[in-house]
């Protein structure tokens, strides 16, 4: 993890490889995630179908969706979009394709996996029952939220997302402005790596997310 960590220090640095003079004020996106993914030989220099593949999306009418990520070693892990908007009615314009309002009246919050299984064995979570299989490192983490902005991305244009065993379409979602560490595994348990994870997810140069709006869950190690 010590290394993992090194290796994502310099990010104004990183900045200049990746984009050009005129364009350093702007935010990264997949190209500084291509980047990073380069520096781990584990996910073969890519991150769709390398860093992890979309095998699996479950939106429900609320607008919530489930992704299953298989990752580069052929374990799974879940992440969740949770949208939240305005008030119900807007909602249920933007449902029946009634409102010109935009989709960020409103937000939504990703709650990503920090392992595959947990060892804690909290009887209420069904994740618990699996056992600590691994931990994820900090571009695994990432990639989740690589995965989150291009399902909102392509919410809003009205396009169907396809993964490898599914094309549905989605409801049209907020913004991503908050992050939970709620999924699969024990935060605490793997705590290099999401630190790495939050100081790239609320770096201006990066994600830009607010450091306040990203939540930690644990139950300690």
């Amino acid at each position: 993890h010590a290394t993992q960590l090194y290796e994502y220090q310099n990010k104004l640095e990183l900045k200049k490889i990746i984009l050009p003079t005129p364009r350093q004020t702007q935010p990264l996106g997949s190209s500084a995630l291509l980047l990073l993914s380069k520096l781990h030989s584990h996910c073969n220099g890519k991150i769709e179908n390398g860093l992890a593949t979309l095998v699996h999306i479950s939106p429900s009418k609320d607008g919530t969706t489930k992704l299953l990520l298989r990752l580069n070693d052929g374990w799974e892990v879940e992440t969740v979009l949770i949208p939240f908007w305005a008030d119900g009615g807007h909602k249920k314009k933007i449902r029946n394709n009634e409102s010109s309002t935009p989709t960020t009246i409103g937000r939504t919050t990703v709650c990503v996996s920090s392992q595959v299984g947990c060892r804690q064995g909290c009887t209420f979570c069904a994740t618990g029952k699996m056992g600590k299989l691994r931990s994820l490192t900090t571009d695994e983490i990432l990639a989740q939220l690589f995965f989150a902005k291009k399902i909102v991305r392509l919410s809003k244009i009205g396009g169907d997302l396809q993964s490898e065993d599914t094309r549905l379409p989605l409801l049209p979602l907020p913004e991503i402005t908050n992050i939970v560490f709620m999924g699969m595994g024990e935060p605490a348990d793997n705590a290099a790596s999401v630190r790495g994870a939050i100081r790239i997810m609320s770096k201006n140069e990066l994600f830009q997310l607010s450091a306040t709006r990203i939540t930690v869950s644990t139950v300690a190690p």
